[in-house]
């Protein structure tokens, strides 16, 4: 039997380029921290689906999530009861499309390492090095801050029809996926 990894990115309304963190998609921020009815019925769906199955699953977790109470509280309970094949991977801080903006690998860096600091201080033990680039855009200058930030596997790499495009500015996953990153994509 061929094992699959199920991943999913933990975004609401809030977080995707339309309202946040992209320099020339994002026109109407919502500056609410509470979940939106859609995304709480997300996770009662998600926790539903779990126990369906055996399957282990990946939540691509941002960081700015764990200030909301409810989602706290959400994602202490499904790591409780699926402890053994949750992982929790980081998001970002945010969730800024940083390869839409002008290069600044040291806030990049700093930025991974509080998330992974904050992630990893609440999941515990579930929490994997692993990276997903928010709204799936990679630049090459991200990549040796990841490896210096101690990411091992960035799910956000797919050379895919759906994804060429996220790159960032002219750039190809080539010029993402090298040998010498050190990353598993």
């Amino acid at each position: 039997m061929t094992q699959t990894w199920l991943t999913v990115d933990c975004d609401d309304f809030r977080h995707i380029p339309k309202h946040y963190g992209h320099p020339t998609r994002s026109k109407s921020p919502i500056l609410s921290q509470k979940l939106s009815p859609e995304f709480k019925l997300g996770m009662r769906g998600f926790e539903h689906w779990l126990s369906t199955h055996e399957n282990p699953v990946t939540l691509f977790v941002i960081a700015d999530s764990l200030e909301n109470q409810e989602f706290c509280l959400w994602l202490k309970g499904i790591i409780t009861e699926y402890s053994n094949r949750i992982t929790i991977g980081c998001h970002g801080l945010t969730h800024k499309s940083w390869s839409a903006w002008p290069e600044d690998a040291e806030q990049f860096s700093q930025s991974i390492t509080q998330a992974i600091e904050q992630i990893s201080g609440f999941v515990g033990e579930n929490f994997r090095p692993w990276f997903r680039a928010p709204a799936g855009y990679m630049a090459p200058w991200m990549v040796a801050p990841l490896v210096d930030c101690g990411i091992i596997v960035d799910s956000s790499i797919n050379d895919s029809i759906l994804t060429r495009v996220k790159a960032g500015g002219g750039n190809t996953w080539q010029q993402v996926v090298i040998p010498a990153n050190k990353l598993v994509c």
